[in-house]
């Protein structure tokens, strides 16, 4: 009969408190693979949310709220830190009015915390003719817009890298003025864009090509500070294109965002109707700190496996977060940077057998080969002729075995009796 041990053994006690149960583990990893903070949504609709963004209170990082609208199916995801002002101007014949004005936040199309990326639909912007009746005598009116975008006190920046201004009709200029260090007014950019419906006048707007012919394009510039834009457009109407191109267009949009076509001229606000949410506008994002990368625990960075880098933002002092080489996912929550497993791309040559070790892999060679198969190249250890002289002694010396293996006579006996 065994008798219980009777000696006391604390830290086995002290495993099951030291050690979370698997359910708990479990939502805490999955957390951590989502790259959201356990028991907050990851998801608005088709968007991913990702920490520092974050829907509900406990579950963002200051300035990242994202407010999801539930009304639309499936619903959609807004940043509530943004506003973008939309002017409407409508001017007739005998009475202009003023400017009908509204505002909202901007709506999320994707966020990225490996690049440090929010991309956003931004609206498009249009001057039109209400003049249909293609009389000369008629100046008939016009209906515009003017947008507004402002990002001050928020982590957001637009894209000086990634966004440009582009202008669309036979006779526009798309305009922009900016203000990165305060509301008044810094500077401007603008582009022309002509074409003509006379085939003899015809400058040549190409489909895919934005050079001035019908489609005109701006690179931004770093002056521009990415923080306060007001945006108009600009177009010229002649009373032989009211009818079939009524209608100018600019727009702030990323640099593959948008793809010129000569159908966008055409008609009554055919553009808006091809983007009706607008097109995408590319946002930098930083954590906001006047005094660089904070240590721990004031640091965002709190995944291993990562580090901050100083934003390259003049007017969003701050930093980001990212994971070190190897590795990817989210440096903003517990366990967020996890190792990349490089052999699932096969990325040995030469001979090389990929075996993935945390923060990289390594190529050692196969049995019989020397050098490394990492940017190298694997060879024999024995020439060819040394092998084929090998492998006659080899093939000598297991015939001559086999001759004397009973196993063999016993084989070679039988074989003999049954042929007998």
């Amino acid at each position: 009969m065994t008798t219980p041990s009777l000696h006391f053994h604390p830290h086995k006690l002290l495993l099951p408190l030291l050690r979370p149960p698997p359910v708990i583990l479990l939502v805490i990893l999955a957390a951590a693979a989502d790259g959201q903070r356990p028991g907050c949504p990851d998801k608005c609709g088709d968007i991913d949310i990702a920490f520092p963004f974050g829907i509900g209170p406990d579950c963002f990082r200051g300035g990242f709220e994202v407010l999801c609208n539930h009304s639309y199916n499936p619903p959609r995801a807004f940043l509530a830190e943004s506003t973008i002002k939309s002017k409407v101007y409508h001017y007739g014949t005998v009475l202009s009015e003023g400017p009908q004005n509204s505002s909202w936040p901007l709506e999320l199309q994707s966020i990225s915390v490996a690049t440090g990326e929010a991309r956003v639909y931004a609206p498009i912007l249009y001057h039109c003719s209400t003049n249909r009746t293609n009389d000369p005598n008629q100046t008939g009116g016009f209906m515009s817009t003017e947008h507004v975008l402002t990002l001050y006190d928020t982590p957001f920046t637009v894209s000086l890298t990634r966004n440009v201004l582009i202008g669309i009709g036979l006779d526009v200029q798309a305009f922009l003025s900016y203000a990165p260090g305060g509301y008044t007014s810094h500077g401007s950019l603008d582009c022309d864009a002509k074409d003509s419906l006379d085939s003899r006048a015809r400058l040549g707007a190409r489909n895919g090509t934005c050079n001035g012919r019908g489609c005109c394009q701006a690179t931004l510039v770093a002056d521009d500070g990415g923080k306060h834009f007001n945006l108009e457009v600009r177009a010229h109407h002649s009373s032989s294109t009211l009818k079939t191109n009524p209608c100018g267009y600019g727009m702030l949009v990323e640099q593959s965002g948008y793809n010129f076509s000569t159908m966008d001229m055409l008609g009554n606000k055919t553009l808006l109707k091809s983007f009706p949410r607008g097109v995408a506008l590319s946002l930098d994002f930083a954590i906001q700190s006047n005094r660089g990368c904070p240590p721990p625990p004031d640091s965002a960075c709190v995944s291993g496996n990562s580090s901050c880098a100083i934003g390259p933002f003049t007017y969003t002092p701050g930093y980001f977060c990212k994971c070190w080489d190897h590795y990817n996912g989210n440096p903003y929550v517990p366990n967020g940077c996890q190792d990349i497993d490089e052999c699932l791309e096969n990325p040995c040559s030469n001979g090389g057998i990929c075996k993935n070790k945390p923060g990289g892999y390594d190529c050692p060679c196969k049995v019989g080969m020397k050098d490394d198969g990492k940017g190298g190249t694997c060879t024999d250890i024995f020439p060819l002729a040394a092998k084929v002289t090998v492998g006659k002694l080899l093939r000598h010396t297991a015939d001559r075995t086999n001759m004397y293996s009973p196993v063999a006579n016993l084989n070679h006996e039988y074989r003999t009796t049954c042929m007998t």
